[in-house]
């Protein structure tokens, strides 16, 4: 997994990666104030909430490095996802939990091993979580 990055907050920029009170955010608003430093605001990746955080002009934030990788879905079972990974050239069958959420009532609603399914799942802080599913086209 990669390493976060501390970087300079005023190297950030508006759609960018950044730990927002512990939690990796997108980040969404920044503003630049003489006397407080930067005010950031950022989307949770995972949860999906705003969070707002004031910092100082030279302190050192946290960049997060955000994976995203690709996985067909070759079953479903007892509330499972059996994906195939294709990591390092080595093809495996690894199990994702499916999301307890409209996601993952739509991927259990929508899947049929006829068709291909693939699914997006990011990585960040050592959380993963499914981000969305499409049907592969031949």
């Amino acid at each position: 997994m990669n390493q976060p990055i501390k970087k300079n907050v005023s190297e950030f920029q508006k759609g960018k990666y950044i730990v927002l009170k512990d939690r990796p955010c997108k980040l969404v608003e920044i503003h630049s104030h003489p006397e407080k430093g930067y005010s950031m605001t950022g989307i949770d990746i995972f949860k999906y909430i705003k969070i707002c955080q004031v910092f100082p002009k030279n302190s050192l934030c946290v960049e997060p490095q955000v994976v995203k990788t690709t996985y067909q879905i070759k079953d479903i079972e007892d509330q499972k996802m059996l994906v195939l990974s294709d990591l390092n050239n080595n093809k495996s069958i690894v199990k994702h939990e499916l999301p307890q959420n409209k996601l993952g009532e739509q991927i259990l609603n929508t899947y049929t091993s006829e068709k291909t399914f693939r699914v997006i799942i990011i990585s960040v802080c050592s959380q993963e979580q499914i981000t969305s599913f499409y049907q592969k086209i031949n």
